[in-house]
């Protein structure tokens, strides 16, 4: 009883470290879901803020292979065959309106370009 006591008071102390500093143990991502259709990136309009992590979700709902690409933030995801599933996630250090974009073939496929908006909060 008195190890389990002590063990929870070390890690109680590490918490508070952690908190004094800044960091956060555990911080909770802003999460949104991305299809590739044939119709291009649903949705294609992703709203966030700036306050912690972005974690985005993305699935191949097409016959063809995609990618997901936001590079303001240097974000690449592989190939995507089709029903191939990913996610990307990231701290944003910028706000803004910036261009996601699917281009496998090393160009930006039309139809395939979406828009993440980042709010200061």
């Amino acid at each position: 009883m008195i190890f389990i006591r002590a063990a929870l008071l070390q890690v109680m102390a590490v918490c508070s470290i952690l908190a004094s500093t800044g960091f956060a143990a555990v911080a909770h991502a802003e999460e949104f879901h991305v299809a590739i259709t044939t119709r291009g990136f649903v949705p294609n309009e992703l709203h966030a803020t700036d306050k912690g992590p972005i974690r985005i979700d993305i699935v191949n709902q097409t016959r063809q292979v995609h990618n997901f690409v936001l590079p303001k933030f240097y974000l690449f995801t592989q190939n995507l065959q089709p029903n191939e599933k990913t996610y990307v996630s990231f701290v944003p250090d910028k706000t803004g309106r910036f261009e996601y974009y699917s281009d496998t073939g090393g160009k930006k496929e039309q139809g395939y370009i979406g828009y993440l908006q980042i709010d200061h909060k």
